[in-house]
């Protein structure tokens, strides 16, 4: 058959079996040939790939989420090392990463399956953690890097410098470190600003800041931010889009700077960044209002 097209489905979100096996005979009716990860590609009777494996994942030609923005940035981290376009299905609430809505499934395949499609890059951060000269953690965020305080309510305290420049210290709960695509997730709901996602830069945002004079700010991607954590503190945790991958150490520094990877974001229709940003945000205002 055609097109080899990867499909990341949330099994556990409410519709999304019912969608994928449509999406799958769909496939197979206009010569794409759908693939889905091994655990789970038995299950509905296709060819599978191993997702972690950067050479299985290369032999896709295209990837499509079905979930939420959650399932996209799991999908998009391991596209990204392979270099796959990737879009995404909205099948959660608000979706801002999910450019394709249910509704408008149909057609977004026949145009992928027509090759009517474009492939827009956008920037990843990369966030290492060193404790002395060893680094104990290394990853890469579509979103943002978070550093924050556990379990305990006491503040914690982070000095930044950029480039080598000190630059603030911040009493505060935590700090955002977004991309541009990031900037509509924790960062805005800590107050950060909308960037729109062509804009080369990193975000700054602090969380609940203890000090009048802090605010967010942005620094180009390429600039090298090093964080150093300033004691007493009890418990200070790292977060890579949205999941926490290390507890960090009082001697412990952090490094972010751009990836040496981006996402392929995969686009079926002109993007209007700005009607987007303005119905998704109407959407994620409905959906709290229950």
């Amino acid at each position: 058959m055609g097109m080899r097209l990867g499909i990341f489905p949330n099994l556990d979100k409410s519709g999304v079996v019912a969608v994928l096996g449509w999406l799958i005979q769909y496939c197979r009716d206009h010569e794409l040939t759908p693939l889905l990860p091994t655990a789970c590609a038995d299950q509905f009777g296709c060819d599978g790939f191993d997702p972690s494996q950067a050479v299985d994942v290369k032999t896709l030609d295209l990837a499509l989420s079905l979930g939420g923005d959650g399932t996209f940035l799991r999908a998009a981290r391991i596209t990204a090392l392979a270099g796959i376009p990737l879009g995404g299905v909205n099948l959660g609430r608000v979706g801002f990463l999910t450019e394709i809505e249910l509704p408008d499934l149909e057609p977004a395949l026949l145009a992928i399956a027509q090759g009517r499609y474009k492939v827009a890059p956008r920037a990843m951060l990369n966030v290492k953690a060193w404790r002395g000269e060893t680094c104990i953690a290394d990853a890469d965020a579509l979103n943002d890097v978070v550093l924050s305080k556990g379990h305990f309510a006491r503040m914690i305290r982070l000095a930044v410098t950029i480039d080598g420049v000190e630059t603030a210290k911040y009493p505060a709960d935590g700090l955002i470190f977004a991309t541009a695509t990031g900037s509509t997730a924790y960062s805005l709901s800590a107050g950060g600003p909308i960037v729109h996602p062509s804009l080369d830069v990193t975000l700054l945002t602090p969380i609940c800041p203890h000090a009048l004079h802090t605010r967010p700010f942005l620094v180009p991607a390429t600039a090298r931010v090093d964080v150093q954590l300033i004691p007493p503190f009890s418990d200070v945790l790292l977060a890579v889009d949205g999941e926490t991958i290390h507890a960090l150490d009082p001697e412990d520094r952090i490094t972010i700077g751009r990836s040496a990877y981006c996402v392929r974001f995969l686009q079926v229709k002109e993007p209007s960044y700005y009607s987007t940003w303005q119905s998704k945000l109407r959407k994620g205002e409905d959906s709290a209002a229950f």
